[in-house]
Order: structure tokens, then C-alpha cells, then sequence
């Protein structure tokens, strides 16, 4: 049977049903007319009587944990167990989660949070869909939301029934939102509030993160990975590491798991790979001068590196390390991690040089060493709209060389206006005379100089020169990207070449003028 009955032209499609179009959005099925594969009208059925059952669950959801009861929450659990984020999730942790779950509604077109807002719940769509966006601009998010401003942002997936999303602010040491979320149509969620359920989060993505780096190297596939590169972005040795390096380093992590009073590293030993803590806490145990017994030093936390610097440089370690807690860690391989980072380094050398060629046009007639060495003494930094990248009278730290986006250099000046005014006074003799007086006023105006494209420099003519202060003030117009060479690095016994490079910067912006 057809749901909503037949039409006047028995081969057009029917209308669907209310029941349809609700089950329709809890369950990926193909329409009637379709010929895909998975249709079902089990998946319907059920869906349907899952529908029933949080409707008569709803006020349960909306009571206050300590008026639950037991068999309130097997309800809960049953209804929920074929949820992905629940699916596998130990008994008991499930019922506890029951027992601190609420639901919520809302109609199509409501912000459910914008990028950078405070990340305090997750969310896990029970009916309709949300899409999750992002500015299409970085930074433009500020003071707009995608209700008001659509057209700032861009949609880059949409979330559905049985999905869970907003967890990983949760995990975040900042709890800030990385993106915004907009409910598609109307729908209904089962949320979890931070302080009831982030421990349980952490060790659902901890469990999650194990089984992946169980499966053997070389067959992990290309969403493997970027689950563990997701999951090691809240762990501050993963956190500072280039995305490159860290998408290599997922390809040959492994783990261990260590108990309580176990040793971490042992005083004295070499070893060929360091641990990162995935979870739990080490003390790092040493002899104090003058004294046969050891003491605790300091602990170590989650995310932090142990032993890495005695790995890296094939010396014995100076300290013991031992298990406070049970400790689960990444183990990273000292050859594998040198060579991935000696790679990267390479191809980032590379990389500079040819872009140095490439934008600037002083650097073009320079040696392949001399333009490689100056590359090596750049910084990058990201400069965003508005923010001042120097200003008008503090000391020149160096040069700038623009690498994306537009700038504008300013100089602020005061002129002073002098008035002239005549006052007709009478002399001894009773005759008219003229008094001049004079009036000074000060006023400032800020001027532009010039603009900087992708390419430009700014500060060499200074430096050449000799100013030690900035005559002008630059701004970024839209978000910028420069290369800062410091002006300690401009000595030619450090940088040889740099004088070269100046000196035709000079030249060319002087013949410009």
C-alpha cells in the first residue's frame, strides 16, 4: 500500500503522509518511485514507532534527573541503542547518560550556536536535519551569525537523523565553537549538557582512537586517519606540530597501555620512540643534590611528550617516569618522527624559494643558497583586517614582505594654522592704529601614502636608511599574510645577500617615486 492512498493518475507518484515525512527524516530510505537499494518498510515501521515512543518519553526527558525512574531509563536506553553515538557504549555508561539527557525542539531556521561561542552541550538529532557552516572569509564571522548574513558563510556539511554533533568544543581546552550550526528544518534533539558527560566523552573518543591504532600500519585507510588527526588536535605535542607532519606521524603511531606504579621511562636507559599521554597522570621522580632518596618532581598531564628530547637525540634519560594512574599513550617512533620532519622541512625550504622567485621580484637574480638562507629567516605571520601590522613611531622591528591580501600605510601629521588678526586701538595721539595678534592651532589629519598587493615590501627603503623608528603606520584592508625578516637577522655576517636584496628594493621603489 501506498501511503497517502491513490491519485487520480494511477502511474504518478502518491503524496506522502504526515507519518511518511516524519519517519522519512529518522531514517535514510529512497522515495517509492526510486529503484535504490536498502529500501524498506521495516526501516519505516520502526522508525515510525521510535517516533511513538520519544513522543511519550518527551516528558521524561523534560524532568529533572532525580525524578527519573529505572524503568524510565531502560525506556531511554532501548530507545536510544541504535543511535550511532550509542551503539557499542557500555550499559552502565549508557543508563548514566539516561539519566541526564534532554530533549529540545526547534523550527527550521534557528541558530543553534555561531563559530567562537561557548561550547556547553552536544547535540544528537533525533528528527530533521542541520547543516553546519562556516565563513567563507576566516575572521568574518565576528559580530554576524548566518541568519543575518547567509551570504557570509558557506554550508560544508549537512547532519542528520542519528548523528551527533558538537562534541568536539567540549573537548577543547577553550571551549570555543569551530563552526556555526543552523537547524535545516524542524527538528527535535536528545542533548548532553558538559558537566554531565565529558568524562564519558573522553573516554568514548579515548576507545574510539584505541581501535584505530590497533588496525596494522599500512592499512589504515584515508578516514582513519583523519579520525586520529582529529582526535590528537586537543593534545598540545599534536596542537603544535604542522598538519603535514601530523598526517604522516598518524600512519605510524602505535600505543600502550600502562598500569599503576609502572614505569614510563627508567633513568639511565636509551630508547628509540617517546610516548605522548593519551590519558591519565605521570610523576617524574628524581634525586635531589645532596639526598639517596627520590622525590616527586612535577607531573605530567595528558598531551604532553615524555622522554622526546633523550629520544631524539639518542641520549639516556636524565629522569624516571612512573604511572600515577593508568596511562594509555601514543607511542611515536624516533626514526620515523626525524625523517617526516626533515621531509617537511625540505619540501617547506623548497617551497619558500620558489615562492620567494616567484612574488618578489629582488630575490629573482639572487643564488639559490643566498634566496634559501634569507627564506630560513622569514616568519609567517597572519595579519587580520583593521589590526595594525606597525605603527607610527614604534621602533622598526624589521621588513615585511606581503605575501596575500591588501594593506594601506598611513601617516598621521599635525599642521599648524596660524590666524592673523588686526584690532583698530586708538594712539597717544588719538589716531587709529592696526594691532596684529597672532592665533596658533594645531590639527592632525592622517594621510595616505601608499598600498600594498601581494609581492610588495615594506621597511627596506627604512632600513636602508637607517630610520630606527616606522614613519608610517600600515593596515591590512582584508586579512593579510606577510613575511616578517627581523631586523636583528638584517646583519650580512648572518644574512648574506639581505644588503643585495635592499639595496635593489630600494632602487626599484625609489625609481617609482
Amino acid at each position: 500500500l501506498k501511503p497517502g492512498g491513490m491519485t487520480e493518475n494511477p502511474l504518478a507518484p502518491a503524496p506522502k503522509s504526515k507519518l511518511w515525512q516524519k519517519t522519512r527524516s529518522l531514517v535514510q530510505i529512497p522515495t517509492l518511485a526510486s529503484d535504490d537499494e536498502g529500501f524498506s518498510f521495516t526501516n519505516v515501521a520502526q522508525a515510525a514507532v521510535n517516533y511513538v515512543r520519544l513522543q511519550k518519553l518527551v516528558p521524561v526527558l523534560k524532568s529533572p534527573p532525580e525524578a527519573r525512574k529505572d524503568e524510565d531509563l531502560a525506556a531511554l536506553r532501548v530507545l536510544t541503542a541504535e543511535v550511532n553515538f550509542f551503539k557499542g557504549m557500555v550499559a552502565a555508561k549508557h543508563l548514566s547518560l539516561c539519566s541526564v539527557m534532554r530533549y529540545e525542539k526547534h523550527p527550521a531556521g534557528t541558530l543553534l550556536f555561531n563559530q567562537g561561542d561557548e561550547g556547553k552541550q552536544l547535540y544528537v538529532i533525533w528528527k530533521g536535519s542541520v547543516d553546519v557552516l562556516v565563513p567563507k572569509v576566516k575572521g568574518s564571522h565576528v559580530g554576524h551569525n548566518p541568519i543575518d548574513k547567509p551570504e557570509a558563510f558557506t554550508c560544508v556539511i549537512q547532519m542528520r537523523g542519528g548523528d551527533m554533533f558538537g562534541e568536539l568544543a567540549l573537548l577543547r581546552a577553550d571551549n570555543q565553537r569551530t563552526a556555526a550550526a543552523v537547524c535545516a528544518e524542524d527538528s527535535e534533539f536528545i542533548t548532553l549538557y558538559k558537566e554531565d558527560c565529558s568524562g564519558i566523552l573522553r573516554q568514548v573518543h579515548l576507545d574510539e582512537a584505541l581501535q584505530l591504532l590497533e588496525i596494522p600500519q599500512g592499512q589504515r585507510t584515508a578516514d582513519d586517519l583523519q579520525k586520529l588527526q582529529d582526535y590528537g588536535k586537543q593534545f598540545a605535542f599534536f596542537k603544535h606540530l604542522p598538519r603535514p607532519v601530523v598526517s604522516k606521524l598518524c600512519e605510524v603511531l602505535t600505543h600502550r597501555g600502562f598500569r599503576v606504579g609502572e614505569v614510563l621511562q627508567q633513568k639511565g636507559c636509551v630508547d628509540t620512540e617517546f610516548l605522548v599521554a593519551m590519558s591519565g597522570i605521570a610523576e617524574v621522580w628524581a634525586n635531589p643534590v645532596g639526598q639517596m632518596r627520590e622525590v616527586v618532581l612535577s607531573t605530567i598531564s595528558p598531551g604532553a611528550a615524555i622522554g622526546e628530547r633523550a629520544v631524539m637525540c639518542g641520549e639516556p634519560h636524565e629522569r624516571t617516569v612512573r604511572c600515577k594512574t593508568d596511562i594509555q599513550a601514543f607511542c611515536v617512533p624516533a626514526a620515523e618522527y626525524s625523517s617526516i620532519l626533515q621531509a617537511f622541512q625540505e619540501a617547506e625550504a623548497k617551497q619558500k624559494v620558489s615562492l620567494l622567485r616567484i612574488m618578489f621580484s629582488h630575490c629573482k637574480r639572487l643564488a639559490p643558497s643566498t634566496t634559501l638562507s634569507i627564506s630560513n629567516h622569514m616568519h609567517l605571520c597572519k595579519c587580520p583586517a583593521g589590526q595594525p601590522i606597525v605603527v607610527q613611531g614604534q621602533p622598526l622591528n624589521g621588513v615585511f614582505f606581503v605575501l596575500s591580501g591588501e594593506c594601506r600605510a598611513t601617516l598621521a601629521a599635525d599642521f599648524q594654522i596660524t590666524r592673523v588678526q588686526s584690532d583698530q586701538a586708538p594712539d597717544d595721539d588719538g589716531r587709529n592704529v592696526a594691532a596684529f595678534g597672532r592665533r596658533k592651532k594645531i590639527k592632525s589629519v592622517t594621510l595616505e601614502v601608499f598600498c600594498l598587493c601581494p609581492g610588495d615590501a615594506v621597511g627596506e627603503v627604512y632600513v636602508w636608511a637607517g630610520c630606527h623608528e616606522w614613519p608610517v603606520s600600515v593596515v591590512p584592508t582584508t586579512d593579510t599574510q606577510v613575511f616578517l625578516i627581523k631586523r636583528a637577522s638584517l646583519d650580512p655576517q648572518k644574512l648574506p645577500g639581505i644588503i643585495e636584496v635592499l639595496r635593489r628594493a630600494a632602487e626599484s621603489k625609489a625609481k617609482l617615486h
